[in-house]
């Protein structure tokens, strides 16, 4: 369980970041998911980036909901999509859902992935000032590079390190 202590919450919320990510994981007990939320409220941070990550129980539609509303990135693999359509009520899940979405949570923008750790290099890329373009061409060539090798977290070489600074 996470919990921070109010001293530690101000030192934490007086600083000043480019991203904060979080996912549904972070929420799997009711100390956590109130820290985390006290955290998103006072946060002085350019881009919040919830990262969906359904695993077994550890999800529902309030934390769905909720995470939403502090969100200004939603990143969703394609088998999260249909779920989060059917929680959310939506009968289907396609460019209405996601228009839907974005404008009901007030999102910057929905990054769906087919392969992984794409999102990891889009949000270095924008950190880095980069346009939206640019950040997915980023995330793209890096899951492209990811699902090309064995193991989750495989050893970059110079030609991926090159095209991703």
């Amino acid at each position: 369980m996470i919990s921070i202590s109010d001293n530690n919450m101000k030192k934490i919320c007086n600083e000043k970041y480019d991203v904060f990510i979080f996912g549904t994981l972070a929420q799997r007990s009711d100390t956590n998911r109130k820290t985390l939320y006290s955290l998103l409220k006072n946060l002085q941070v350019k881009n919040v980036f919830f990262d969906v990550n359904l695993r077994k129980n550890f999800y529902s539609k309030e934390i769905i909901e909720n995470s939403l509303t502090f969100a200004d990135i939603l990143k969703m693999n394609d088998e999260e999509i249909p779920i989060i359509a059917d929680l959310l009520g939506y009968s289907k899940c396609n460019d209405e859902f996601i228009y839907e979405l974005i404008k009901n949570y007030k999102l910057k923008g929905i990054i769906t992935t087919l392969g992984k750790k794409g999102s990891a290099a889009f949000l270095v890329a924008l950190v880095k000032g980069k346009s939206i373009e640019e950040c997915l061409n980023y995330g793209s060539k890096l899951a492209e590079f990811v699902v090309s090798k064995n193991g989750a977290l495989p050893i970059y070489d110079n030609e991926i390190k090159q095209t991703l600074i």
